[in-house]
């Protein structure tokens, strides 16, 4: 885990899905979910676990 001080914006957490199928999540320091507010956190994202090789390939 990093730190690192935060002049400005949001300090979030970005969690990605262990199954397939499950969603990315952006949590804010006091637990609420913002995925919704920030697709252009979210889709960056989302393109590595799209390439991920899953179960059988």
């Amino acid at each position: 885990m990093a730190y690192e001080h935060e002049f400005d914006g949001h300090r979030a957490l970005l969690f990605t899905p262990g199954a397939s199928g499950d969603p990315v999540l952006l949590q804010r320091r006091r637990g609420a979910l913002i995925q919704d507010r920030s697709p252009d956190l979210v889709a960056p994202a989302i393109e590595p676990l799209l390439k991920r090789p899953g179960p059988g390939r």
